[in-house]
């Protein structure tokens, strides 16, 4: 659970900081926890926490998106 949590985590602040860094590699990074902990939240934790896991970090993603459009 722990790791799952970090991972998420981390690939949201790699996210934002993509935003400032240049070229792709904190972006990708992000990217790869982000599914890193969607994927282990499956298999450690099960299907139906799996698929709410999912759900958060996809609203999460989108309301992100939304923000950075706004201000950026």
């Amino acid at each position: 659970m722990v790791l799952v949590i970090t991972l998420l985590l981390a690939g949201a602040v790699l996210l934002l900081a993509a935003t400032v860094l240049p070229g792709m590699i904190a972006g990708l990074l992000g990217v790869g926890c982000l599914i890193a902990g969607v994927v282990m939240g499956y298999q450690d934790l099960g299907v139906t926490t799996g698929n709410w896991i999912l759900l958060g970090t996809m609203a999460g993603l989108v309301a992100g998106f939304v923000l950075w459009l706004k201000y950026f």
